[in-house]
């Protein structure tokens, strides 16, 4: 794939890293609101420590016992680094899914979320529908989902389809 798609899923980096300031401050406040302003006990709790220890590198206070508060420099930075890495990650599990498009058009970042990809491969036309979603792991982390709906010709096609009909093969070299 062109950098050209790298740049556009880069591009939602910026709305990426505003889901992440988001949840943090919205858990943090849910801590803050179980466990009060110092969060006694948070690393024994059970519905809690799993979920600090994610965003705990945006959190600080002036001694161990003391009240607990966001840090906005700390939360910016941190918003910024799992942004990038997000839209990378995005980038090279699309360039895996889809194989080397030609002619790539990505739609602009707009406020419903959805991400349509355009482009053409071995003659034929692909259109990638894209809704992200946010969701929480079993261990209170906090990631991205980019499931796809993926057209050839405008036909919709299933991922393996795709990959079959295209001959697609995606397989480490022996």
């Amino acid at each position: 794939m062109t950098d050209e798609l790298k740049n556009a899923m880069i591009s939602y980096a910026p709305a990426i890293a505003e889901d992440y300031k988001r949840y943090v401050r919205r858990i943090f406040a849910e801590i803050v609101r179980d466990l009060g302003p110092t969060l006694k006990g948070v690393y024994n709790s059970w519905k809690w420590a799993k979920t600090f220890s994610s965003i705990q590198s945006s959190i600080r206070s002036e001694t161990l016992y003391s009240e607990k508060f966001l840090d906005n420099g700390l939360l910016v930075k941190n918003a910024k680094r799992y942004s990038v890495d997000t839209a990378l990650s995005w980038y090279y599990k699309m360039t895996i899914k889809l194989g080397p498009l030609e002619s790539v058009k990505v739609s602009p970042p707009d406020p419903s979320g959805e991400v349509i990809i355009n482009g053409r491969y071995k003659g034929h036309t692909v259109t990638v529908y894209q809704h992200p979603i946010i969701n929480v792991s079993s261990r209170g982390l906090l990631f991205h989902q980019f499931p796809a709906r993926i057209y050839i010709d405008s036909k919709s096609v299933s991922e393996a389809a795709y990959k079959k009909l295209l001959h697609i093969d995606n397989s480490p070299n022996p």
